[in-house]
């Protein structure tokens, strides 16, 4: 943020704002004053303005020092959240509601898609127990909090994870990874060994196999795979087939 003074029937200031979008325009203090007070206040006393005509209706927010603080980082972190982001040069939706209005806009339906399919995973692996409506709750149990996050990959693949308010729970005492391999893991690492395809000794993540004149590798990474092989497009195209679908 940065001020200019402006003269004209009475002493102003102009502060140079940058919006989300990272376009600057020059806005009048009075107007920041009303919609961002606490960002402009912090301003005003690390640049030594508080006591400067124009700037002193700041001075009140600006000596209550812990809630400055506390609302400056509010601030950012709603200007963070609200942030229209991109990865990979595809538009990640913060809500469900807006991947919708994505596809919508798109012409097609790959988050729609993403969503059905962590949908459908959850159900698969009955990770949920329905105890009906208006029920109370079990013992050792508590109502959290649960949303949907997206993402997207390097192929352009829509991500969507179920995830549950972290800051309502407590910490768990064990380890908080899964000891449940999926069923894709399962699919692949069975679709590996009948390739006679092994992990290597240095990472178990990497397979190799012994293709005559070279060695093939496939290096796996969650859902990821990195293929250097001879024919790759065969490979996947098996392992998308049935009875793997992968």
């Amino acid at each position: 943020m940065k001020a200019r003074f402006v003269r004209a029937c009475r002493l102003a200031y102009n502060v140079l704002i940058e919006w989300a979008d990272g376009s600057k325009t020059w806005e009048p203090i009075n107007l920041i004053g009303k919609t961002d007070k606490f960002t402009l206040a912090a301003y005003a006393k690390e640049h030594d303005l508080l006591d400067t005509p124009g700037w002193k209706f700041l001075q009140s927010t600006a000596r209550r020092e812990k809630r400055l603080k506390r609302m400056v980082n509010q601030a950012r972190r709603a200007s963070h959240n609200n942030a229209i982001r991109y990865k990979f040069g595809v538009q990640i939706p913060q809500t469900v509601k807006e991947a919708y209005v994505l596809d919508a806009a798109n012409g097609d339906t790959k988050w729609a898609d993403a969503i059905k399919t962590e949908l459908l995973q959850l159900n698969e692996y009955k990770t949920f127990i329905d105890h009906g409506v208006g029920k109370p709750l079990p013992p050792g149990y508590k109502m959290i909090r649960c949303h949907i996050i997206f993402d997207c990959k390097e192929d352009g693949r829509r991500k969507a994870q179920f995830v549950g308010g972290g800051h309502l729970t407590a910490p768990p005492k064990d380890s908080v990874y899964s000891s449940v391999a999926s069923l894709c893991s399962i699919r692949l690492v069975t679709f590996l060994s009948q390739l006679h395809f092994k992990p290597s000794l240095c990472n178990p993540d990497v397979w190799y196999c012994n293709a005559g004149d070279c060695y093939e590798y496939m290096c796996t990474y969650v859902d990821d795979l990195l293929d250097a092989m001879k024919n790759p497009s065969a490979f996947m195209k098996a392992l998308q087939a049935e009875p793997y679908n992968y």
